[in-house]
């Protein structure tokens, strides 16, 4: 088992004349230490809280400590880190990383990283209690919170990064032991725990977290890149990396709205989905929405959006394309108006309503054009006879 060994990629790539991809290239990655909170490497972040009492493994603990100190016993790679966190300011983190038990000699780990959590390293741990030691590159976070409980997550110190050619054209990747098992595991649904590929498709020098361009995607059995598939295989310890063109079975998506743009993972990678009168075809398998909207464009040419609320996505949430059926999915107008009334004092009544399409699938009140909020709409509120009682306007909170 090593952490951070020399990896290679085995990339297969396609050949003129209308055969399949046969070719098939190694390209070299590199380990790279991540910037602390650096998106790339987020890890599983599981927080951990310590404790004031000295563990039963502490042998010494760090010298010349001031303030509170709370103790970590840390599950990585099937063996424990050792660390402890003064709560002075700014705090310091030691961790042991010979796996000995001991921190008297432990330097301390200074905190950096964004305003409103802590962040130490990265650092080499030497990893015990495994068949043979192994050394590892990790990074440490805390959100620091007030009053006296601590907590401490372990995150992965970096990554394997370097640079791939598919069809013609050269991306930037990183491959990410999301999990620390010094493996790189597929993730056995969406749902589960798995490792993280990262491709630069849009070739900007960056990867992207927006719904509408994500690069940074679970290690599936396949990515989806440009108009092609590609079948994704780890090679032990993540050594290698193939990526060979496939023709996977497809099915139909029908949501019968061409106003529709939407964003899904599913276990052929990251599509953005848009035209075609609502209507796609999508390799088989399933999907999970990150992102969805509605856009239309005015007799002016202007484009108006209607975006998603966050959180409702209705049936859009997450959906089975089968090879050769059509899943139909009816999303869209006719919206209907979801309207919550309370009454948080006497003489008081508090309504909101929520724009919601034939999926259950939620939108803001309000439209955006041309990427500018408009003003909130009016309400008129009508006695059973059909009589104007009152018009007023929402507000924003």
């Amino acid at each position: 088992m090593k952490a951070f060994a020399t990896v290679s990629l085995a990339v297969l790539l396609s050949l003129w004349g209308g055969a399949e991809a046969r070719a098939q290239g190694k390209f070299a990655l590199k380990w790279v230490d991540a910037p602390l909170a650096d998106p790339i490497a987020p890890g599983k972040r599981t927080a951990y809280l310590g404790t004031p009492g000295k563990p039963h493994d502490l042998k010494a603990p760090p010298p010349n400590m001031q303030g509170e100190v709370w103790y970590f016993t840390l599950p990585v790679c099937g063996t424990r880190v050792l660390a402890a966190l003064e709560a002075s300011a700014p705090p310091k983190l030691y961790v042991d990383t010979d796996g000995t038990g001991d921190l008297s000699k432990a330097a301390p780990l200074p905190a950096g990283g964004p305003a409103g959590a802590s962040w130490f390293g990265p650092v080499t741990v030497c990893l015990r209690g495994v068949k043979e030691p192994a050394r590892m590159r990790l990074s440490f976070w805390s959100d620091t919170p007030s009053g006296r409980q601590r907590n401490l997550a372990v995150v992965p110190g970096g990554y394997m990064v370097g640079e791939v050619s598919l069809a013609g054209k050269t991306y930037r990747v990183a491959l990410v032991d999301n999990n620390l098992n010094s493996k790189y595991d597929k993730a056995a649904s969406l749902a589960s725990d798995g490792d993280t590929l990262a491709i630069d498709v849009n070739q900007d020098g960056k990867f992207a977290y927006s719904p509408d361009e994500l690069e940074v995607l679970p290690l599936v059995d396949m990515m989806h890149i440009g108009d092609a598939y590609y079948r994704v295989d780890v090679g032990e310890e993540g050594r290698s990396l193939s990526l060979t063109k496939t023709e996977p079975a497809l099915g139909t998506l029908d949501t019968g709205c061409p106003d529709l743009v939407l964003s899904v993972v599913g276990d052929a990678g990251f599509h953005r989905l848009h035209g075609s009168g609502g209507k796609w075809r999508l390799a088989a398998g399933s999907y999970r929405t990150v992102q969805f909207a509605l856009i239309r464009t005015d007799a002016d040419g202007i484009p108006w959006t209607l975006p998603h609320y966050w959180g409702h996505f209705g049936g859009l949430a997450s959906f089975e394309i089968r090879p050769g059926e059509v899943t139909v999915l009816k999303t869209g107008p006719p919206l209907a108006s979801r309207l919550t009334v309370t009454k948080p004092n006497k003489g008081s009544i508090y309504m909101s309503f929520q724009p919601v399409g034939q999926a259950g699938e939620g939108y803001r009140v309000h439209a955006d054009k041309e990427a500018r909020s408009q003003a909130a709409p009016g309400v008129r509120i009508l006695d059973e006879q059909g009589k104007v009682l009152t018009v007023d306007k929402f507000a924003y909170e």
